[in-house]
């Protein structure tokens, strides 16, 4: 998703990813009894921050570079993954011909990729919730590097 923000030299577009996970990654010290709890605590170790309401503009304002331990790695024929450790948690394609994809890809090669994450997600190929996320304080964003290959 892009969000756009208006300023003095116009709109500007930043790139967000929304990031959840049903599992803990291997190196995680988490019971896997209940999947999804471990990340809001693993993603706030590595630098990012609370989002305190569910308004996408305000996050990408207000978060902050994490720790370096994780990038979004882009590939020029549409692979997205996000890294921790450099191991890759998550990773989708998408049709870089495709307008939405197209704009969220010059977004994100122009600036750095805000990562929204937690616990409480309600994520589809539609829509991004983050709501509940939000009301429950388990919601948090942070700027992560880029690394583009071909």
């Amino acid at each position: 998703m892009t969000v756009g923000i208006q300023g003095s030299f116009g709109t500007l577009h930043y790139a967000l990813l929304a990031f959840a996970s049903a599992s803990p990654p291997s190196h995680s010290q988490e019971p896997r009894a209940h999947p999804g709890s471990w990340l809001t605590k693993d993603l706030l170790e590595r630098g990012f921050r609370p989002a305190c309401n569910a308004d996408y503009e305000d996050m990408v304002l207000k978060a902050r570079h994490c720790d370096g331990s994780i990038q979004c790695h882009i590939s020029t024929n549409g692979l997205i993954s996000l890294h921790l450790d450099d191991e890759p948690v998550w990773a989708r394609h998408y049709d870089p011909d495709n307008l939405e994809a197209a704009l969220w890809f010059t977004a994100a090669r122009t600036r750095e990729v805000t990562v929204i994450g937690g616990d409480n997600l309600q994520i589809s190929n539609e829509d991004i919730d983050v709501r509940t996320a939000a009301s429950q304080g388990s919601l948090v964003t942070a700027k992560v590097p880029t690394i583009w290959t071909s």
